[in-house]
């Protein structure tokens, strides 16, 4: 026979947990786990032990990272993209009134989908977009995107959604990105800068946000348009936007052709001047 097996195997649980602490800064490991463990309702234990929760995910610190740049457009890139529809067609129709409508509104690619007739006020020119939380916001809309938005409408009840696909079911936020997708490589062949970005419709949201800060529109106004709960994050399109601090850089230039201030002995009235003292 072979070497009998112990009746029960030494259990080395306690020793690593005698030793766990040992090897870790007092910080990183609470002096006794299981206490705080056993009672979820407790925000924080007894003493001053440093230990971290689910209850309380602010106690982790976030790591610091690089943050992306946000990509936009240009508006001759907008331009261009906006021009690849073939607005003969009823396909072509619908496409340019949804980009219209992306870029006027700064809508997601989801609210657009979402959109129904019904939210389209044609008589003041604006339209009522259910954001993030379900909240409500309404953005005002050019005199075009009210017509094509109509015409897209046409008859139907105002509770149907406003873009449908060739099937006539409505349109998907993925259905809208795949519109957005095709005709930003057409808009290539005419705006090269477009090849080295990304266009989708959230990048299309970014450049509405850009060039209502360009135009002087107020950035409280601009949170507002966008549907953005926090003014910080409205504040990186100022960031971002090169143009606005190329202009602020511009007001505050010294003038470089400031001509030199002569010496006094060169002023001919004022020798005049002093002569006749």
């Amino acid at each position: 026979m072979g070497p009998a097996f112990p009746a029960r195997a030494p259990d080395r649980r306690a020793e690593s947990r005698s030793q766990h602490p040992a090897e870790l800064p007092r910080h990183a490991v609470p002096a006794d786990p299981f206490r705080f463990r056993s009672s979820p309702q407790t925000s924080r234990p007894a003493g001053n032990d440093r230990c971290v929760s689910r209850d309380r995910p602010g106690c982790i610190p976030y790591k610091r990272t690089t943050r992306a740049v946000v990509p936009y457009l240009d508006k001759a890139e907008i331009d261009a993209l906006l021009a690849c529809p073939d607005r003969r067609t009823s396909q072509g129709r619908r496409d340019y009134a949804l980009l219209l409508f992306l870029y006027n509104a700064g809508a997601r690619a989801d609210e657009a989908a979402h959109l129904t007739i019904g939210n389209v006020d044609a008589i003041s020119s604006s339209v009522s977009v259910l954001g993030k939380g379900r909240k409500q916001r309404q953005c005002p809309l050019w005199p075009d995107t009210v017509q094509e938005l109509c015409n897209l409408a046409g008859q139907r009840p105002p509770q149907e959604r406003v873009f449908l696909n060739r099937c006539g079911q409505p349109l998907t936020r993925f259905g809208i990105h795949a519109v957005v997708e095709r005709y930003a490589v057409r808009a290539r062949a005419n705006m090269p800068s477009l090849a080295s970005k990304r266009v989708s419709p959230h990048s299309i949201r970014h450049s509405t946000a850009t060039h209502l800060l360009r135009s002087g529109v107020d950035i409280n106004t601009v949170r507002a348009w966008l549907g953005h709960v926090s003014i910080d994050t409205t504040n990186v399109y100022a960031e971002i936007d090169l143009e606005m601090k190329a202009n602020a850089l511009a007001r505050l230039a010294i003038p470089s052709d400031r001509k030199a201030n002569k010496r006094w002995a060169k002023d001919p009235s004022l020798m005049a001047f002093l002569r006749s003292l």
